[in-house]
Parts: structure tokens; C-alpha cells; sequence
């Protein structure tokens, strides 16, 4: 899957209630981010490091995406013309008791379940505390304030394309796993210019994370593996043929890259980090190339 992070930054709690003082609403909001938090740590997601990635030259790279004052995750997408259009990303789950930590991540708390939006790691999340939890988890998408149009892709990703039908970005192919790290069924589907993310959860060991991400900045797409694809690349079991299909028309290229990434991968392993692929965004991907980088997941 192709993963995008930036780096956190201060984290200060913000009520969006729009009633009562900030001291009395901080307990509230510090529990629900808690319950949170606590969700996406169990489930492996990485929010509290210096995120970026390392290139083979030993070059760092990271990327700008913030959260808005209405919570919604907006982040420059690749170029699809003349100029960048403003990418926004909002899921339906927005309450008046959202609470917003930071520039970095967005808290909208439904009791049974959670929608976290996280810039650092340009993601929404979507937390499923019990069996009460519902299945779909809607996120509105817009380019310059106007619905963005969406297409299923290879592999389950979605591909989110201007007014000229540029494909500006991408949603990589959704995962979603339970508290035991057990794989939990899930898909895309598209209503209009919403984004849902269907969750099998039924039967899972609470809670469950699911998470929709977006794979592209202004110049790079990257294809970022997990601990765990990293680690079935050490060890060549990983089907790089199914990895690399998001990738469009360069994934035969993506797949020749990864295969021949084994040895970076075992290296990776060892010291804690993950792999992923790389490729300039301008307007079709080229320039394939290896990167270290920080595990997500």
C-alpha cells in the first residue's frame, strides 16, 4: 500500500463544541482522544514519530497536509494542470463534539465507533470500539470545494480525478484489522463524490481500525509497505504483482523494483523500519526507485 506522512508537530486540544471553556471541555476531549489514540497504537498506526522517509542517497523527504478548522484532512494533490487543485477530504461522522488536536489530527467521537483524520499521515482512520459499530464509514472528497470525481482502480484503490479527468490522486487499496492483528474484510465503494468504506467486522475482537489513505503529494506517489509486507519481502513471499497494481501503468516497472528490493528489506527488518517504492508524479509516474521509511503500520 502506498503511504504519505509528514511530521507532527504540537499537540494542544482544541474543543469544537463551541460551548463551555476550554478547562472544562479538556477532560472529555482528553478521553475520547485517549480511547482513540490507545485504538490506532493497538492496531500498529504510527502517529507519534518524526515521520519521512529516507532515500537511497540518504535524502529526507516529507510532505505538507493539515487539518482544517472543520476537520477536514486538505492536502496539495499532484499536479493535474496549470495549477494544484485544493484536495479536501471530510468524513460524514463530523459532530459538534469533535475534538481537534493540533494541525496534525482530527477526533470525531460516535460512542460505539471513531473517525480519527490524521495529517501527519495523510489517512482517516475509522475506529469500531464494539459489535454496535456501524459498517459503513462515508468521507466526502472535493477538489476546489466541488465533489472530485472518483473511479475504482486496480487493487481496490480509488482514483480521485479533476473536472478534466486528471487523476490528481489516489486512495490506496484499503486494509482493516481487529485488536489481535487479525485482517478484517473490507472495500471501496463510491456514491458519487463519497468515498465508503465497507467493514466486515462481524465477529472481530474489538476494536477494529480501517483505514483510507491517500498516496500522493505534490511531486511523489509512494507505494509504502507495512512491517508485515515488509517482512514477507525479506523473505520473497510477498506478491509484488498485486502490491504494485495501484502503480497504473508503471506497476510491471514497480513490480521488477520490489522483487530486487529483498536485501533492503531484510536490512529494513532489522533495523525496525519498512520499504516502499517511490516514483515522480509529473503527470505520469516516473523515476521508480527504493526508499527507507518509517513503518505506519
Amino acid at each position: 500500500m502506498m503511504k504519505w506522512k509528514i511530521a507532527v508537530t504540537a499537540i494542544v486540544l482544541v474543543s469544537m463544541s463551541g460551548s463551555g471553556t476550554a478547562a472544562a471541555a479538556a477532560p472529555a476531549a482528553s478521553a475520547v482522544t485517549t480511547r482513540a489514540v490507545s485504538a490506532l497504537s493497538q492496531a500498529g498506526v504510527n502517529l507519534g514519530s518524526v515521520a519521512g522517509v529516507t532515500t537511497r542517497d540518504g535524502r529526507s523527504e516529507t510532505t505538507g497536509a493539515q487539518i482544517t478548522s472543520g476537520g477536514a484532512l486538505a492536502a496539495p494533490p499532484a499536479s493535474g494542470g496549470s495549477r494544484e487543485a485544493s484536495l479536501g477530504v471530510q468524513p460524514e461522522a463530523v459532530r459538534n463534539e469533535s475534538r481537534i488536536v493540533s494541525g496534525s489530527l482530527a477526533i470525531f467521537d460516535r460512542h460505539d465507533s471513531a473517525v480519527a483524520m490524521s495529517a501527519e499521515n495523510r489517512a482517516g482512520y475509522s475506529i469500531l470500539y464494539d459489535s454496535g459499530a456501524p459498517t459503513d464509514y462515508r468521507y466526502d472528497v472535493t477538489l476546489d470545494g466541488r465533489p472530485a470525481h472518483l473511479t475504482l482502480a486496480a487493487g481496490g484503490a480509488v482514483a480521485i480525478s479533476n473536472s478534466d479527468g486528471i487523476v490528481v490522486d489516489v486512495f490506496q487499496p484499503p486494509w482493516a484489522r481487529d485488536a489481535h492483528g487479525v485482517e478484517v474484510a473490507t472495500r471501496y465503494r463510491i456514491d458519487g463524490g463519497t468515498l465508503v468504506q465497507e467493514v466486515d467486522h462481524a465477529g472481530a475482537t474489538y476494536p477494529v481500525v480501517a483505514d483510507p489513505r491517500l498516496a500522493c503529494d505534490l511531486v511523489f506517489c509512494t507505494l509504502e509497505l507495512t512491517r508485515a509486507e515488509t517482512k514477507k519481502l525479506a523473505n520473497n513471499a510477498l506478491g509484488v504483482n498485486g502490491v504494485c497494481a495501484i502503480m497504473g501503468p508503471v506497476a510491471p516497472v514497480c513490480a521488477v523494483v520490489v522483487t530486487g528490493m529483498w536485501v533492503q528489506a531484510k536490512i529494513a527488518v532489522g533495523r525496525g523500519q519498512c520499504v516502499g517504492v517511490r516514483g515522480v508524479r509529473a503527470p505520469v509516474i516516473t523515476g521508480i526507485h527504493a526508499v527507507y521509511t518509517t513503518c505506519y503500520a
